[in-house]
């Protein structure tokens, strides 16, 4: 009877309950400390992209300004609005991605699209952020409606 039990115990092939419950709760434990990292990681890349989107926006708005596009030319979705006093304004709208308030990527805090400073009042889930070109102040601006 010893001996049926020692063969037994020598022949097994595969794995015990506790060994594949230690296991499993190993890869538990790997989970729950990914998945924070990849929606932040997620998250930097929303900011990214809608930086990205502004960049590009100031361009067009501005290249539109230069060349004194028009609403009927084909300028990427720049519209141009005339003033009273004969000045144009350029504008394009771009809509934001990200899901937190706030710019929560810290490269890039203190940055610039173009000359307009990257402030955390332009980072507004679920918002448009207009690009505008002013004619008569020659400057451009970043705001969210």
């Amino acid at each position: 009877m010893k001996e049926m039990i020692k063969r037994i115990r020598e022949e097994r092939d595969g794995f015990t309950l506790a060994e594949l419950l230690i296991v499993v709760a190993i890869i538990a434990v790997l989970v729950a400390i990914a998945i924070p990292i990849f929606n932040a990681q997620l998250e930097n890349s929303r900011e990214a992209t809608d930086a990205a989107n502004l960049r590009s926006a100031y361009a067009e708005v501005s290249a539109a300004a230069l060349t004194n596009a028009k609403d009927n030319d084909q300028n990427n979705g720049v519209t141009r609005g005339g003033d009273a006093d004969g000045s144009y304004t350029w504008t394009k709208e771009v809509e934001l991605e990200q899901t937190q308030a706030g710019w929560q990527n810290d490269s890039l805090k203190g940055q610039k699209i173009g000359t307009v400073d990257i402030v955390d009042t332009i980072a507004v889930p679920g918002k448009k952020a207009k690009v505008v070109y002013t004619q008569s102040t020659n400057a451009v601006t970043i705001s969210v409606d």
